[in-house]
């Protein structure tokens, strides 16, 4: 029924901070619209049906986006383009589980998963290769008071995926220095074993 789009500094669209929301139905999009607007009826009156935020979208964010779109099928093609050149490097390496990339998915980041996350990412640090951790499983986050909740999948997952730099400004021989590191990495591993 509803559809989100993230429109943040690191997204393929950048506003600077916000989003959007798609919806067909009418109903749905009259109460997003309210809470949105502090929850009111509408502008320039104070009575509010709902709980509601000050969630607008100005002008100028608006502005930003319709530049950025101007440069949307650019962006798109340098991140699937820098999604295949890491998978085509690591997907034979038998300690990197990488996906192979849907036709038309365009990804955000890139991540992998290993087992020895942590290690890995300090190593490419040492290398000054910044990466990050990819988001903790969400029933362990205390805002949604489900801590008690095993997921094992979810909590794997979570443990081992490890984003890779992914930026519109790597270039091609940075990209070589990413994939060429990691390489080492493992063969230093299997090397020591």
């Amino acid at each position: 029924d509803i559809h989100t789009l993230s429109f943040s500094p690191h997204k393929i669209i950048p506003t600077g901070q916000g989003g959007a929301i798609l919806c067909h139905n009418k109903e749905l999009f009259d109460k997003i619209d309210r809470i949105k607007d502090f929850g009111r009826l509408k502008g320039g009156q104070d009575i509010h049906d709902y709980c509601g935020i000050n969630n607008k979208f100005t002008e100028m964010q608006a502005m930003l986006g319709i530049i950025a779109l101007k440069h949307l099928r650019q962006k798109q093609t340098f991140k699937q383009n820098l999604y295949d050149t890491y998978y085509e490097a690591f997907k034979d390496i038998k300690e990197i589980m990488i996906s192979e990339r849907k036709l038309n998915h365009t990804p955000w980041m890139i991540d992998i998963y290993v087992n020895d996350r942590d290690a890995l990412a300090s190593y490419l640090k040492e290398k000054e290769i910044e990466t990050r951790n990819i988001y903790p499983a969400l029933n362990t986050q205390k805002c949604y008071n489900s801590t008690d909740i095993h997921l094992a999948n979810s909590q794997m997952i979570s443990n081992m995926g490890l984003w890779l730099p992914s930026s519109f400004n790597l270039t091609k021989e940075e990209q070589e220095y990413i994939i060429k590191t990691i390489k080492e990495y493992y063969e230093k591993s299997n090397n020591s074993l």
